[in-house]
């Protein structure tokens, strides 16, 4: 773990943090353990509300009990995906993986915020929903079935910046940080065409899953995991609900020819905010790589000081997008006093140029976000997607 500031680590304070951070990160440890378990509460609801119908319906419906126990099986593989991932944590010391040329680190103090696990005992249901979250991520970012998401977001932004950057090679790659990177694919996107690329991440779910894909993955297509097993709505068959998704398709150790630095390629744990905006990121960067990201933030205004922060005068801030806020209902959860600034994309885009950076191109384009490609609903967003400059002068006018 990197050490703070002018913090030593014999500090109370510090001692603090790092007992707060741990037992933050064993909750989250724990939710991965009891998945099969917390899967199992929703398909006794299932059998249950089964064995209400009359008799005659009941044998109309054979398939469905049947589809039930499958479930089971699915949730027993998937735990068995999410065990492996727990014991590579476990043997790290419950840090991400440093090996196979990836790099992870924590930087900053996240045990208020990653997760609402605390202690020994139940797993509290946002950290139930995350670990489902996490397999339908995999798929996005990871599998061969998300290819087509993957084309409409991390390749748009991956061949803006090619364009940017035509001049790419082992003695000049320009860097890239990549906030809000998830599992990591778009890092590797970047470092794979040329760039040295920082990914940065807040959540321990991401960053335990990220390392354990990228760093203890031996072959493509190893695992196998159900990601939509668990879900009951808008399905055209027991089959796709049940379908196997295998993952990865691609693995960081088969881009050893272009990822020759060590230096290429890494991620970063911790608040966007907190880690880039300190002294030693100041001009640092040659672009900032957002996507789906932006919407993330209690004030996006902060996002936007610390992009035009990092950004070395003439840099590049690459946005994909949409704007669903995601703290908008937070004061039904998290009380009253929760901070969430909701804003139209005019008022982005505005806010960027009075900090000096300037819009050299805007387009909406068509995205989805962790569909299931067999279900019923499918979710459309129409992004922002925009680049513009660090020209440092504020108030200008967008080319």
């Amino acid at each position: 773990m990197e050490r703070h500031l002018g913090v030593l680590e014999d500090h109370p304070e510090y001692v603090l943090a790092q007992e707060q951070e741990r037992r933050a990160a064993q909750g989250i440890l724990r939710a991965f353990r009891t998945y099969e378990r917390e899967g199992h509460l929703d398909v006794l609801r299932w059998e249950k509300n089964f064995l209400k119908l009359p008799q005659k319906h009941q044998k109309l419906l054979q398939r469905v009990k049947q589809a039930h126990e499958s479930t089971k099986r699915c949730l027993r593989l998937n735990q068995e995906f999410l065990d492996q991932l727990v014991d590579a944590v476990d043997q790290e010391n419950n840090g991400p993986s440093t090996s196979s040329g990836v790099e992870e680190k924590q930087t900053d103090k996240r045990s208020s915020a990653c997760s609402s696990s605390s202690g020994a005992g139940q797993v509290p249901a946002v950290d139930v929903e995350k670990v489902r979250y996490v397999l339908k991520d995999l798929v996005r970012e990871w599998s061969a079935e998300g290819a087509v998401e993957r084309s409409q977001s991390y390749d748009k932004v991956t061949k803006a910046l090619c364009e940017l950057f035509p001049n790419r090679g082992p003695h000049h790659r320009p860097r890239v940080l990549v906030p809000g990177c998830g599992l990591g694919r778009l890092v590797l996107d970047l470092a794979t065409n040329g760039f040295c690329c920082e990914g940065n991440e807040f959540s321990y779910f991401m960053l335990f899953t990220s390392a354990f894909v990228m760093n203890h993955s031996d072959a493509k297509d190893q695992f196998r995991v159900f990601p939509y097993c668990l879900g009951s709505c808008n399905n055209l068959s027991h089959h796709d609900q049940l379908r196997p998704i295998l993952i990865p398709d691609a693995c960081a150790s088969d881009f050893a020819d272009a990822i020759t630095d060590p230096d290429q390629m890494s991620i970063v744990g911790g608040d966007f905010v907190e880690v880039y905006s300190r002294p030693e990121h100041e001009a640092r960067w040659d672009a900032v790589a957002t996507c789906f990201f932006v919407d993330t933030a209690h004030n996006f205004v902060e996002y936007l000081e610390t992009v035009a922060h990092c950004l070395k005068p003439g840099g590049y801030w690459v946005n994909l997008g949409p704007l669903l806020w995601h703290w908008a209902d937070s004061h039904t959860y998290l009380g009253p006093n929760e901070l969430s600034c909701e804003v139209p994309l005019e008022e982005v885009h505005a806010c960027a140029r009075e900090l000096g950076l300037t819009m050299q191109y805007k387009k909406m384009a068509k995205c989805n976000y962790t569909c299931n490609i067999k279900s019923m609903q499918q979710t459309v967003f129409f992004c922002d997607f925009s680049v513009h400059k660090k020209t440092g002068v504020s108030g200008g006018t967008d080319e």
